[in-house]
C-alpha cells in the first residue's frame, strides 16, 4: 500500500493480504493435520497447560492460549465435551466485559490485588478461561 492510492485500492489490497494470510495459515494447518506433528500437539498441550496453571492472563496471552487450543481441536489433538463459541470466548476476555462483570457482581479476589484493578482484570480473565477449558481432553 502506499499513500497516493485511494481507500477502495487500499481496502482491494488489504483484502489480498488477507487471503493470503488466511491461505497460508490454512495450508500450515492441513501439513500438521496430515502430518500429526509432535510440534502441533506440543504447542497445544502448553497452552493447555498455561490455562490450568496460571493465575493472570492479559488479553494477548489468553488470546494466544484460545487460538493454539482452538487449533488443537481444529486437529483433533484435544476434544472438548461441550461445543465452545471461540468467538463468545473472546468477548468474555475483554478488558470491558470483564469491567462489567466486576461493576455488576460480587467477586472475592486474593488480598494482594484486591486494590489493583489491573490485576483483578487479568485475574478473572484467567478464572474465565480455566473454566472454559476445564474439560479438555487429550486424544491418543
Amino acid at each position: 500500500m502506499n499513500l497516493c492510492q485511494t481507500e477502495i485500492d487500499q481496502s482491494i489490497d488489504l483484502k489480498s493480504i488477507c487471503q493470503l494470510i488466511i491461505k497460508k495459515e490454512r495450508k500450515i494447518k492441513a501439513f500438521f493435520a496430515d502430518n500429526k506433528s509432535v510440534y502441533a500437539q506440543n504447542f497445544v498441550q502448553k497452552s493447555w497447560g498455561k490455562v490450568l496453571f496460571s493465575l493472570f492472563f492479559d488479553f494477548n496471552e489468553a488470546m494466544s492460549v484460545i487460538m493454539a487450543i482452538k487449533f488443537g481441536v481444529e486437529l483433533k489433538i484435544i476434544s472438548l465435551p461441550q461445543e465452545i463459541n471461540f468467538v463468545s470466548l473472546i468477548y468474555q476476555i475483554k478488558d470491558h466485559h470483564i469491567d462489567y462483570l466486576l461493576d455488576n457482581y460480587d467477586f472475592s479476589f486474593e488480598e494482594e490485588i484486591a486494590d489493583n484493578h489491573k490485576m483483578k482484570i487479568q485475574r478473572l480473565r484467567a478464572v474465565i478461561l480455566q473454566q472454559s477449558f476445564e474439560k479438555i481432553e487429550l486424544k491418543g
